[in-house]
């Protein structure tokens, strides 16, 4: 049976991959664990199931993810690791595509899986090298300011500037490198890159922090915090 037009289309779109969105690099670790997670489970509930792929084939594959794993679970993220495990999902895609077991569509998802695998090491590996050969001259903070109301979610989103010889390069943090701490958290909720208001026509500062990790790629006396002020019912940036 065909895996798509005929009732299946709705399997493909469960789990990571059922919505569009931007795959964080920040811990490329929990990134691949949740990438090669989807993998094996679309063989286990999908490819086997509906024919696409024998059960030793996917037992096989299974391996293939795990021995990779298993290359940096336990390691630090540099770059030796990085090209090893590039080097891993470059074999076990030559591997996919010469296998005539496997329907071509399931060949064809499952290359395309893996490139996504491999894209991700690309970005860190790029973003990584970047980071060691430059520092960040300073940080701009952007989030909606104006009128809000409580239930209003506002994204808090921390810039860094990196200038060298007259060119300007920027680059988003990630929620995970700046923490935002509310002074008063009945009013204003902080979370990991927004900002929730709770309660109208009242007062609260929210100070956001570029962490310990970021700053060993930051200039000397650039600022590393700055201020979100809720007054009333407006929000600032101080």
């Amino acid at each position: 049976r065909r895996m798509i037009g005929n009732g299946f289309d709705d399997e493909l779109y469960k789990g990571v991959y059922q919505k569009k969105a931007v795959v964080s690099t920040t811990d490329p670790k929990d990134v691949l664990e949740k990438l090669f997670s989807e993998i094996e489970r679309k063989m286990e509930t999908i490819y086997v199931p509906f024919g696409g792929m024998p059960i030793k084939s996917a037992s096989n594959y299974k391996k293939c993810l795990e021995h990779i794993s298993k290359e940096y679970s336990n390691k630090t993220f540099k770059v030796n690791i990085i090209i090893k495990c590039k080097s891993d999902l470059e074999k076990l895609l030559r591997k996919i595509d010469g296998d005539s077991e496997i329907a071509q569509e399931v060949k064809n998802r499952m290359i395309d899986d893996i490139n996504i695998c491999t894209n991700v090491l690309d970005i860190y590996q790029s973003k990584t090298n970047f980071m060691a050969n430059h520092k960040a001259d300073y940080f701009t903070l952007e989030v909606p300011q104006g009128n809000v109301a409580a239930g209003d979610t506002l994204q808090v989103k921390v810039k860094a500037a990196f200038i060298e010889n007259d060119h300007q390069a920027v680059m988003y943090l990630d929620p995970t490198q700046y923490t935002i701490k509310s002074s008063n958290p009945e009013v204003v909720k902080a979370g990991p890159g927004s900002i929730t208001i709770l309660k109208e026509n009242c007062n609260a500062a929210l100070t956001v922090t570029v962490n310990k990790k970021f700053r060993l790629n930051i200039k000397p006396g650039a600022d590393i915090k700055a201020k979100i002020l809720l007054i009333g019912n407006e929000i600032k940036v101080k």
